[in-house]
Order: structure tokens, then sequence, then C-alpha cells
């Protein structure tokens, strides 16, 4: 019998072949040689699908399983390919200065997530750092709206970004008017405040954040968000800092009190009601910046026609912020007041 030149060989030293044969084992990361591929149905090296009974139609096992992208740090965690720049303010100390206002864009979806929650929102949302200096106590007004994803506003007043500790005092805006953006207005002292914008949660996917930040140059006191309703706010104008105030009285410098107030993304209409008291009083409103928008003096909405003021049908759009005033007709003209204030 003639034996075959392999079979004689392998009584001897073994049978070698120049191909590469099937069946090798190729768990724990090992690599199959050239022509082969690992299969995962038995984990070991096979011939591609045209050349094989088991068809590979998988991708290859990798080691690293895929998570949450973490920006600037060399890694494709997520698996995209790619290892995206950080928001150049993704640190605290990377806060970016809003002091002068204006509007302000930043992609929040590979930020990093460096601040807690603090009960604004949950814990793990990613977020972007941003900072107001004055030298005096001054009114703000921030928004989110137009941005990507559910948003939450955190202001840390007094307090610098890299300062910020788990229990620090602040003022929180989630869900305004009845959407996932945010809106807050707030007094910030003087020196340094922080303001957070983050992800309402981890579960955002998205991040294309506007920041809308106006600066009013001006101090004043609060009134309830402009929504339907009445409030009554009460004060006494002969105690009251002088103030440049409306058209609609004699003196530029007559004493006065300011109250500011937030409105949605609609038409709002104010009236500012000061029928009661019966010096000569002004009522007044005005956009942020302090530009008039309507003013009254001596009412026929009143049963004393000469000094009560009404002020009626003031128009604002939001969202924004704006103020009401009220002040004498001049500079002798001033006393106690409940000013009703009705939005409509």
């Amino acid at each position: 019998m003639v034996r075959a030149p392999c079979a004689v060989a392998a009584m001897l030293a073994g049978c070698f072949s120049p191909r590469a044969q099937p069946g090798s084992p190729c768990a724990n990361g090992s690599v199959c040689p050239e022509g082969l591929a690992c299969s995962p149905a038995t984990m070991t090296c096979e011939r591609a699908a045209a050349d094989a009974p088991i068809a590979i139609d998988v991708p290859p096992i990798t080691l690293d399983a895929c998570v949450a992208e973490i920006c600037g740090d060399g890694i494709d965690q997520d698996c995209n390919g790619i290892d995206p720049p950080c928001p150049m303010n993704d640190q605290p100390s990377d806060a970016i200065d809003v002091t002068a206002g204006g509007p302000f864009n930043a992609d929040l979806e590979f930020a990093g997530v460096d601040s807690a929650a603090n009960g604004c929102g949950s814990d793990g949302g990613r977020d972007v750092f941003y900072k107001v200096s004055k030298s005096q106590a001054e009114i703000y007004y921030f928004d989110t709206f137009g941005s990507s994803f559910d948003t939450t506003i955190r202001v840390y007043p007094g307090m610098t970004c890299p300062a910020l500790i788990a229990n620090g005092s602040m003022a929180c805006s989630n869900d305004a008017c009845t959407t996932p953006q945010s809106q807050l207005a707030i007094r910030l002292p003087s020196g340094t405040s922080c303001i957070v914008v983050a992800q309402a949660s981890a579960s955002e996917t998205t991040g294309t954040l506007v920041l809308h930040v106006t600066a009013t140059g001006r101090d004043g006191t609060a009134l309830p968000p402009a929504v339907a309703g009445t409030s009554t706010v009460n004060g006494n104008t002969c105690t009251s800092p002088s103030t440049a105030n409306s058209s609609c009285q004699t003196a530029s410098l007559t004493r006065g009190d300011e109250y500011y107030f937030t409105t949605c993304p609609a038409t709002v209409r104010v009236d500012l009601d000061m029928c009661g008291p019966t010096w000569d009083s002004v009522t007044y409103v005005k956009n942020a910046g302090g530009t008039q928008l309507k003013c009254n003096d001596d009412s026929m909405m009143c049963s004393i026609t000469d000094g009560p003021s009404y002020m009626r049908d003031g128009v604002v759009d939001g969202p924004a912020l704006f103020w009401a005033g009220v002040s004498g007709w001049d500079t002798s003209d001033c006393g106690t007041y409940g000013m009703l204030v009705k939005f409509h």
C-alpha cells in the first residue's frame, strides 16, 4: 500500500499543513490565524461564512463595554469613534463671566457632572458654569427657553463656582411656565456669584443650551410671577430712595418704589391700582433696562380724579423681566400705600 506523503510524515514527526486549520480556541481575546474568524457560537477559529457551515454575523466580541462619554480625556468611552472636546466652561474654575448679560450657547451632551443637584433636579445631570461679579447689589434675570433638553438653573449668590459645597445656599428654577425650561430673577449681592446650568437628570441625552442673561442695572423687590391673578404690595414712598421715575410726573427724582416680575413666553397685561391712597401718585411699568412702557397720573378710574393713579393695560411680552413702579407726582408727594397689582 502506498501511503500519502502526509501520512508518512505523521508517523515520523507529525504533519505540517501550509494552511491554517479551523477548530483552535479563540476565547479570552486570542487572535485567530489569517483566513479564520472567531465564531461566537463555538468560541473557536473557523473559516469565513462562505467556507464554513457556521455563519459569523455578529461583530467580534470586545473586552471593554461602551459607557457614557467623558469629554477631552483621550478615550472613546461610548464607542462612536471620537473623543469630543469639553465645553469651555465645563469646570467650576472655567466659569464664563456673564456680568454684562446677553445670550450664551453651550453643548452639554458630553459635559462632566461636577456639582450636586441639592434638590434642584436630580443628581447626575451634566453641567456648565457661569459667574456674575458686581460691586453692588443688582437684580439679574436668567432663562433657558430655546434649549433642547430639560434644564435646571442653580444660582449661588455671593459664592464663587470653585467654592461650591453640597449645602451651599442656592436659588433654583426647574420646569418654569409648565415647560422643561428654567426661568429665574434674583438679587445678586456685591462680589462674585456662581450660576450652574445643568441637565435636570442623568437620563438626558442631548444638551444644546440657550442661556439668556439680563443685567438690570438696579436693585428692587420681587413681585409674584406674572400669571393671571391679583396681589397687593405695601410701602411708604416717604422713606423710599430717590429714583428716576416716569414721564407722567413733573420731577425726575421723586421718591418711589420699584418691583420686578417675570413673565412666561406670552403677552401679559398689567394693571397698577393706586386709587386707595389720596396723595398724588404716579404708577408705571418698565422693561428690564428701565425704559418706560406705560404710566398714569390722575386716573378717571378712581373716585378722586386729582391725585390717585390707576395704570391700565400695560402690555409686556415675555419671557422677560419687567418693573412695576409707584412714585409721587412731585418731590413733595409721598405717603403710605397698598398698590393692587393685576395680571391678565
